[in-house]
């Protein structure tokens, strides 16, 4: 069953100034993105998930710059620190602890990572993705042809990876917000993206580890946040003084949370 506006909540941060040091450029840099809506006053009663019961799959898609593969080495080094054993990392150059190549940022190779996992009747799936987004696209690096997956091309991960149990998808790039669409949300999935359609994502200087929202975003988890809607609202200030500071138009991260998992609480939290 395919998820509407009556069983999801949107949110965004509103927008702020204009300029660019940006972390990748979108298709149409003149878009909008929706307006924000209030968070609904929702209890969807679900019960904390074990933290044996969480799988993720953290992909790291780009190659130009090292951000993203560090981004998702260390989304996968906290989710490991909490008690998740089962992670999939893959990026675009990073080379495994023991010299060994890990496995590439291809659809293919995620949707192994994905049956390696296997599944439990009580699981809870992570699916992380920091890359370069546009237009209902993120860049895969080792995607044959330099084909980029789609929309449609995540949902079947999703769907892949959990069915119908809780799935969080945070999608860390420019123009994320356009999966925000009937066809990703689900009741039973939260989808939380970098930037709203037609916006970008920022890095403060080429030498730091992660662009600004990957940042917000570990520094709301490692400062205590409890569940995913907390964790992006405690981002949503971060990553608007980042980008205040820096003198840009904002990105607006945008968040979905569908109804039977609108408080869903973070492995081990």
């Amino acid at each position: 069953m395919r998820g509407t506006a009556e069983t999801a909540v949107r949110w965004s941060v509103v927008g702020l100034i204009a300029a660019a040091v940006a972390a990748c450029v979108p298709h149409d840099s003149g878009g909008h993105g929706s307006a924000p809506v209030p968070p609904a006053l929702v209890t969807s009663g679900l019960p904390a998930i074990a933290v044996a019961d969480w799988k993720a799959l953290v992909v790291g898609g780009a190659a130009d710059r090292p951000i993203y593969d560090f981004a998702a080495e260390d989304i996968a080094g906290r989710l490991r620190g909490a008690g998740v054993t089962r992670v999939a990392l893959h990026t675009a150059s990073l080379t495994a602890p023991d010299g060994g190549a890990r496995p590439p940022a291809r659809l293919s190779s995620l949707r192994q990572s994905l049956s390696a996992l296997g599944t439990r009747d009580s699981e809870a799936c992570l699916l992380y993705f920091s890359s370069h987004g546009e237009q209902g696209t993120l860049r895969l690096v080792d995607e044959p042809n330099g084909r980029k997956a789609s929309l449609a091309d995540i949902d079947r991960l999703a769907t892949l990876a959990c069915g119908d149990r809780p799935t969080v998808l945070v999608l860390s790039g420019c123009e994320t917000g356009s999966f925000i669409t009937a066809q990703l949300e689900r009741p039973n999935r939260i989808i939380i993206a970098a930037a709203a359609r037609g916006r970008v994502t920022y890095a403060a200087k080429l030498d730091e580890r992660h662009g600004a929202f990957d940042r917000c975003l570990i520094g709301a988890y490692d400062s205590g946040a409890t569940t995913w809607r907390q964790l992006f609202q405690n981002l949503l200030p971060c990553v608007a003084e980042r980008e205040a500071w820096l003198g840009v138009r904002a990105s607006r991260p945008q968040a979905s949370f569908g109804a039977a998992v609108a408080d869903l609480r973070l492995p081990a939290r």
